[in-house]
C-alpha cells in the first residue's frame, strides 16, 4: 500500500513475532534519548520523524526534516535492528534505566517509576545522506561561548510587528565568520525573518528606522588563508538552539561549526566526538 511514496512515508512491516529487547541504559543514555526528542517532528504527515531512532552500532538519531542530531551510546552497540521511539520527551532525569522494547511498545523503568513509550513502525529517512561528504569551511568556537551568542541574539527575535500583506515572521538570524579578526556572528535586523505568504507580494517593511542586531564571538577558523571569505548563512534560531540542545555539549567543549556555501547545510560537530554532530538546514528564499 505504501509502494511509491516517499520513504520517509513508507510504513515498515511490523514483524509478526518481535522478541523483546532488553537494554541497560545508563543516566548520560537517558538524557541523550531526551534531549534528541526535542528535534522530533511535530507534523502528523511525517510519522517517521515522530520518534527517536535506535540504529546498529549504537546511534540514535532525531530530526524534524528541517534540523538532524546524532548521538552515540555504547550500551546500545549491539543492538541488531533499527527501532524507533515514540514520546522520548516523557523520559525523566534518572541515574539508570532498563528499556524493554516490545512490538508496539517500550517499557522503561527507573527509579522513580516508570515510562511506556511508542514503538514506531515506519522507515527512518536515512540520516547518513543528510550529511555531506566534503565542507569547505570549519570554525571552532567553545561551546559556552556559542550558547552566549544565542543568548544574546534571542530576545531581538521576537516578532516586531503584525503581520501585514500576508507575511509571516521566522526567527531568521545571519551566520558569519570573520576569518581576519577571528570572530563569530549572529546577527539580525527589523525586517530580518519577514517573509510573505504570497510568493508575489513582498514582505510588509517595518516603518521604523533600520536597525540591526549582532552578537559576537571569539572562533579559530580552520585551514582558511585569513584573507579567504566564507559564506553567510541565513538560519532558523530556534532550529540551531534545537540542534545545540540535543547536542548538549559540556560549557567547556569545543565544537566544530562547518559551511559549504549559503544553500548547503550547516553542520555542527564535537571535536572530542566526530559521531556527535548536528545539521541544520539554512533559510533560502
Amino acid at each position: 500500500a505504501s509502494a511509491g511514496l516517499p520513504p520517509d512515508k513508507q510504513r515498515r512491516p511490523r514483524p509478526a513475532e518481535w522478541p523483546p529487547i532488553k537494554i541497560e541504559l545508563t543516566g548520560s543514555d537517558l538524557k541523550i534519548l531526551s534531549s534528541l526528542s526535542v528535534l522530533c517532528s511535530r507534523d502528523p504527515q511525517r510519522p517517521a520523524m515522530s520518534g527517536v531512532l535506535l540504529a546498529p552500532g549504537g546511534r540514535m538519531c532525531a530530526t524534524d526534516g528541517h534540523a538532524m542530531a546524532v548521538r552515540k551510546s555504547n550500551r546500545l552497540a549491539e543492538l541488531k535492528k533499527s527501532v524507533i521511539l515514540g514520546n522520548c520527551q516523557k523520559i525523566p532525569d534518572a541515574s539508570q534505566g532498563t528499556l524493554v522494547i516490545g512490538a508496539d511498545e517500550a517499557v522503561l523503568q527507573h527509579p522513580g517509576g516508570k515510562e511506556i513509550l511508542t514503538v514506531i513502525h515506519e522507515t527512518f529517512p536515512d540520516y547518513r545522506r543528510v550529511v555531506p561528504g566534503k565542507w569547505k569551511h570549519s570554525t571552532r568556537v567553545k561551546a559556552s561561548d556559542f550558547a552566549g551568542l544565542l543568548e544574546g541574539i534571542e530576545p531581538h527575535l521576537e516578532s516586531r510587528h503584525p503581520a501585514r500583506n500576508g507575511s509571516e515572521y521566522t526567527p531568521e538570524v545571519e551566520l558569519s565568520v570573520d576569518p581576519i579578526h577571528m570572530t563569530l556572528s549572529l546577527a539580525t535586523g527589523n525586517n530580518t525573518g519577514y517573509w510573505p505568504i504570497d510568493q508575489e507580494a513582498p514582505p510588509a517593511p517595518d516603518p521604523s528606522p533600520d536597525w540591526r542586531q549582532v552578537a559576537k564571538t571569539r572562533c579559530t577558523v580552520q585551514k582558511e588563508p585569513s584573507s579567504k571569505s566564507i559564506p553567510v548563512l541565513k538560519v532558523n534560531c530556534t532550529l540551531l538552539r534545537h540542534a545545540m540542545a540535543a547536542l548538549d555539549p559540556a560549557p567547556d567543549e569545543t565544537i566544530e561549526l562547518r559551511i559549504i556555501d549559503e544553500t548547503s547545510p550547516l553542520g555542527v560537530f564535537s571535536t572530542s566526538d566526530p559521531e556527535r554532530l548536528a545539521i541544520i538546514m539554512p533559510i533560502c528564499r
